[in-house]
């Protein structure tokens, strides 16, 4: 995989994956490796609530390992060829949408004016939202980004993440609103070159983080509904596209061009 320009992170996510497998099934030697084995696999993490998005995540994982040995001569011939692949919108548990301008402009707003929370202050917490909107930029392409990764001044700034920091082994350019950059280049006035972008937290706790500020925010944009109708009629509708969020600056996930779709006019390169 590292061959073929895979990123660290994939490679890592498919490894984990591969074992997860390996030891839940006990499988030893490449000859236990059997379809039914990994189709009552399969079976346990429906029961355990795994979306089908996750559950043809370990099969691509685990049938890419098979399909290698088998044309490396490990294996006589692929014995999870029968497995398929559950279709990634059938049982989806939610349809997923992106962050509105004016959900955005709520966000923004409310995590400024918070305190320090996962180690982030407010302030650092909405450029890292902002950001990520913007560039599309996941989570661990965020945690990768430095000072080096700039380049603020200029009629069109943008940021650059390493080919080794990206799921697709390529490297990223993305442009930003010039009133961000200003931001970022304040911010990292004393920034040594080489120093994290952003001191975020561990990464299983960064959904943790934007479930929070996301909650606030629609705690805030609840209380300018007055009238007690209104507010559990607004209460009960889906105001914020949290889990696209989420899905940005969440290991292994996400989409580049976010910023088309909160109205922001950020060109691609």
């Amino acid at each position: 995989m590292s061959a073929s320009g895979k990123s660290t992170n994939h490679i890592d996510s498919t490894r984990n994956k591969i074992e997860s497998i390996v030891t839940d099934l006990g499988w030893g030697k490449l000859a236990d490796v059997q379809a039914d084995g990994l189709n009552r696999f399969c079976s346990d993490l429906r029961n355990a609530q795994n979306s089908p998005r996750t559950i043809a995540a370990y099969i691509q994982a685990i049938k890419g390992f098979t399909r290698w040995a088998t044309k490396n001569g490990k294996l006589a011939s692929d014995p999870l060829v029968t497995v398929s692949k559950p279709s990634a919108e059938t049982g989806r548990k939610l349809v997923r949408r992106y962050l509105k301008r004016e959900e955005w402009q709520w966000l923004d707003s409310i995590t400024r004016s918070s305190q320090e929370r996962f180690g982030m202050s407010g302030q650092e917490r909405a450029v890292l939202y902002a950001l990520a909107i913007q560039t599309g930029f996941r989570s661990a392409e965020c945690r990768s980004l430095t000072r080096g990764s700039l380049v603020l001044k200029g009629p069109k700034p943008y940021v650059m993440a390493d080919a080794g920091d990206t799921k697709n082994g390529k490297k990223a350019k993305q442009y930003i609103q010039t009133e961000l950059a200003t931001e970022l280049l304040n911010m990292t006035r004393t920034k040594l070159a080489g120093k994290a972008l952003f001191n975020m937290p561990h990464e299983s706790t960064v959904v943790d983080m934007i479930r929070e500020d996301m909650g606030r925010a629609k705690l805030a944009w609840l209380d300018t509904h007055t009238d007690p109708h209104e507010r559990q009629e607004a209460d009960a509708g889906d105001f914020n596209a949290r889990k696209r969020m989420q899905a940005t600056l969440t290991p292994g996930s996400g989409c580049r061009r976010l910023s088309e779709h909160v109205g922001l006019g950020i060109q691609a390169d």
